[in-house]
């Protein structure tokens, strides 16, 4: 249903469901599409928010998450950035790792097995091939020259083998001040949360 010359800025439709068959599709308004990119959606088992992919001039890297809520009457409100909190911190390991090796180093995703998580991995997956991440073998990744290093951390909590490598816990300190605050993710979740319930 695009322009016939339209190559990426694609955008999201919604198809109702009636007399076992899908209606013709009808494209979303201008409060979650514009001239640029939107895909890859995420539609909340209620229906009562969407979160999906977008290349904006106002994002922060190749393709960002953006989430709309479903007001009163049927309408959707306008689509909001889900801040760098969500959508620079793979970027921030990425660049640590090339200033240290100069090398894009092939890095281990580990993903807790919580709520968030189980919500949304596959919008996570969606947005690292959208910046051109490839999943690989995990005896692949081990390939990686940067495995071969001695682990100088010897404290309680887990945290980036990439922190871990270093040699003082002083670097470590001054690595870790630079990371995106979380805090924000965690409350839009909350938010999230309270408002299905």
């Amino acid at each position: 249903m695009a322009p016939e010359k339209r190559e990426h800025n694609y955008d999201i439709y919604v198809s109702g469901y009636g007399k076992s068959i899908f209606q013709k599709p009808n494209v979303l308004s201008n409060s979650i599409n514009t001239e640029a990119y939107e895909a890859d959606v995420f539609v909340a088992p209620d229906e009562s928010y969407i979160i999906f992919c977008s290349i904006r001039k106002e994002g922060y890297g190749k393709g960002d998450l953006y989430i709309s809520f479903r007001e009163d009457g049927g309408n959707w409100s306008e689509a909001k950035n889900m801040d760098p909190q969500i959508n620079t911190k793979v970027m921030f390991y990425e660049t640590l790792a090339h200033d240290i090796y100069n090398h894009p180093v092939k890095h281990i995703y580990l993903c807790h097995d919580n709520a968030i998580n189980a919500d949304y991995l596959a919008e996570i997956i969606s947005l690292l091939k959208q910046e051109d991440y490839k999943i690989v073998s995990f005896e692949e990744a081990l390939a990686d020259p940067v495995y071969e290093q001695k682990d100088a951390y010897y404290k309680k909590w887990g945290i980036s083998w990439l922190y871990r490598w270093m040699d003082t816990q002083k670097e470590r300190i001054k690595r870790m001040k630079q990371e995106p605050d979380l805090s924000g993710i965690e409350k839009l979740y909350e938010d999230i949360q309270k408002k299905n319930h």
